[in-house]
């Protein structure tokens, strides 16, 4: 699940002058980087915080907020890293199933909340449905949660292969309320999935909350060097991403014709960039695809409601 692309020969050059200042600590503010990313995603360099990874950063954020006994909600299937983190931090996690065009159930989420509800998880779009919620419909269930003081962590890692609204759109939820938190990445779209670099945009008091704990130099200078030089030529990577929307619809159709003859296939819509497949045998062909084809898969048999699926980047 990676961009099948490597870095332009600009960002290379753009590492190897880098390189000459590897002596000197990094920028402790990541001002240049912030400001980069702000311009990028249509918010506030001061609602932006920056680190390791953005599973780093979900896993920080759930230990600032969730204590033993707290609860947690979000969808199933989805992301199976939230069950961990939750698991870890001594909360409960609170599984609402998706409905049953594998989007999170809103409704059914705002029913899972108890007093004992500390933080909601919104995949968005889903891990590995690839179903999208609309930024209207996530105002709107905030809205509905507003008073009830619980943070919701919007995880938007394949936001940037969504056609279906503008990229910043949901940016605008940072304005309109305290308790929602973006997650975003580079190792997808970006193609820096080496440099394990992740960024929330929030609410000046969570960002406050980050800098409380972030180690003193978490982003190197290489990344750092990497990652502005990245967002400040993101219009060359538009026909990329581009180009995978335009695959991810070819399969997608294809898929879908086999069906029509009559093979045994199952295969949704997505918004990201992989599909999700249900077929007989599936570990067998993820097996085969591998073994006879050097083709890499995933097998979410294992997962609950997704028996005989793979997920096709």
């Amino acid at each position: 699940n990676e961009l099948p692309w490597g870095p332009s020969e600009k960002l290379k050059g753009v590492l190897v002058d880098a390189f000459g200042t590897i002596n000197r600590y990094p920028d402790f503010y990541k001002q240049e980087l912030s400001t980069g990313l702000a311009d990028y995603a249509g918010a506030k360099p001061e609602n932006i915080f920056i680190d390791d990874g953005s599973g780093t950063l979900l896993q920080d954020l759930v230990r600032l907020v969730v204590d033993d006994g707290d609860e947690v909600v979000f969808g199933s299937p989805s992301f199976a890293a939230y069950a961990i983190d939750v698991m870890l931090a001594g909360g409960v996690g609170v599984k609402v199933p998706l409905d049953e065009s594998w989007t999170y159930d809103l409704e059914g989420v705002e029913n899972a909340i108890t007093d004992k509800t500390r933080m909601i998880l919104l995949c968005n779009p889903n891990n590995p449905t690839g179903t999208f919620l609309t930024t209207p419909s996530i105002r709107e269930f905030l809205s509905k949660i507003a008073d009830k003081g619980i943070l919701v962590v919007v995880d938007e890692a394949y936001r940037d292969f969504v056609t279906a609204e503008p990229f910043y759109e949901s940016s605008k939820l940072v304005e309109e309320f305290d308790n929602v938190v973006l997650l975003r990445t580079f190792s997808k779209a970006f193609g820096m999935a080496g440099t394990r670099l992740g960024y929330v945009i929030a609410a000046p008091d969570v960002i406050d909350a980050f800098g409380a704990i972030r180690q003193i130099y978490s982003v190197n200078v290489l990344t750092q060097a990497a990652a502005t030089a990245a967002v400040r030529a993101r219009d060359a990577y538009a026909p990329v991403v581009a180009k995978i929307a335009a695959e991810r619809e070819r399969v997608l159709a294809e898929l879908r014709g086999l069906a029509a003859e009559g093979l045994p296939v199952e295969v949704w819509p997505s918004t990201a960039n992989f599909l999700l497949v249900r077929l007989p045998g599936a570990t067998r062909v993820r097996e085969r695809m591998r073994d006879e084809y050097s083709i890499l898969v995933r097998d979410f048999s294992y997962a609950p409601g997704l028996a005989g699926c793979l997920r096709v980047t």
